[in-house]
């Protein structure tokens, strides 16, 4: 509640920086629908969680953009309160961002798997590969990424 009555004392809140905040989150959110999806494709388990943020992703995107050429005719009351509602669904965003980072990172981990050098010239250099893998150390969840 502090972080709102101190922006009520700050300068009003125009259109033009509800249009800024609203081009922001949805390239923000339209970032995060696409790394679920393209992590579906690499044929990562999808958590039933985040099955469906891709889609309603698009509609609140597409909702969005499709306000911003009327947001000049909005009460600045209805401006202000829009305004904080779509910092709002960015903090929410931001928030679901960093689950599915920790997500990716476990998931990719589990995929990477590499193999002990062996010697190309040896005879049972196939059966070394497959029988001696090795998982390689984890590392911070962007470096997966």
């Amino acid at each position: 509640m502090e972080f709102y009555a101190s922006a009520k004392t700050d300068e009003p809140i125009t259109t033009t920086k509800l249009v800024a905040v609203i081009e922001k989150f949805c390239t923000y959110a339209t970032e995060l629908a696409q790394r679920i999806r393209k992590a579906a494709k690499e044929g990562l388990v999808v958590p039933s969680e985040l099955n469906d943020i891709p889609a309603a992703t698009v509609k609140l995107v597409g909702f969005l953009r499709n306000l911003k050429p009327a947001a000049a005719y909005f009460k600045p009351e209805f401006v202000e309160a829009l305004y904080f509602r779509v910092l709002g669904m960015q903090r929410d965003y931001q928030g679901l961002s960093h689950n599915v980072d920790i997500w990716l990172s476990g998931q990719r981990a589990k995929k990477v798997v590499r193999f002990k050098p062996t010697s190309p010239g040896s005879k049972y250099s196939d059966d070394d590969r497959e029988s001696s893998p090795y998982l390689i150390s984890m590392v911070g969840a962007r470096s997966l990424l």
